[in-house]
């Protein structure tokens, strides 16, 4: 009898242009883990695993199973399906590799093309939305905010590229080669800043 969702899945109906569009926003379960000794994100993912086929459901109850239908599945989900691996010190040059991931929640959603994350859409290097850092042994770039789009909605807006706003982002996050934007006032070394996550947007049309 335990609940499913740390965070509740909030539905919403809205009309875009007259067209129904349905957004199920959600937080999925964090990667903290107890202990240094400890891999978080491995420890916590049947938890969001979980989260993610609840969402699946509620969808496919009122969507059905094929990914048709106007919906989006958008919110911080805490886990990624790739990210890029920094080595190497400001003063000699960091280094930005990717790294796919085989394991991840969010295998949920795109292992049959339900649904499409269009921040795949962007260059390799260029869709993380949050810099996790743990000394100097392990820092990586990964998306964590995500906008899934229905295979309806992503044959329909086929050409559309989200945008991540990453100008709330403190100093201290690395950027990759010619990614770098002017902050926002204020903006501090570590605080203050706007998150430590970046806002995901997406211009679509509602078929």
């Amino acid at each position: 009898q335990d609940r499913i969702f740390r965070r509740d899945c909030l539905e919403v109906d809205v009309k875009v242009g007259g067209r129904p569009l349905t957004i199920f926003a959600v937080h999925f379960k964090s990667m903290n883990g107890r202990g240094d000794d400890v891999d978080g994100r491995i420890a916590t993912m049947p938890l969001r695993t979980a989260e993610a086929r609840a969402v699946r459901t509620i969808v496919e109850r009122r969507f059905g199973t094929s990914g048709a239908g106007n919906f989006v599945i958008c919110g911080d989900m805490n886990d990624y399906q790739e990210r890029v691996v920094i080595s190497g010190v400001p003063r000699s040059g960091l280094t930005f590799s990717p790294v796919a991931e085989e394991q991840s929640a969010l295998n949920v959603f795109s292992h049959d093309l339900f649904a499409e994350n269009v921040v795949r859409r962007r260059p390799e290097l260029d869709r993380w939305t949050l810099y996790h850092a743990q000394g100097m042994k392990v820092r990586h770039l990964c998306q964590l905010d995500y906008l899934w789009l229905s295979s309806a909605m992503a044959r329909a807006n086929a050409g559309a590229i989200p945008e991540i706003i990453r100008k709330g982002q403190p100093f201290r996050t690395p950027f990759p080669p010619g990614q770098e934007v002017e902050r926002f006032p204020r903006t501090g070394w570590d605080r203050p800043k706007a998150s430590d996550h970046c806002p995901v947007v997406i211009e679509v049309v509602v078929p």
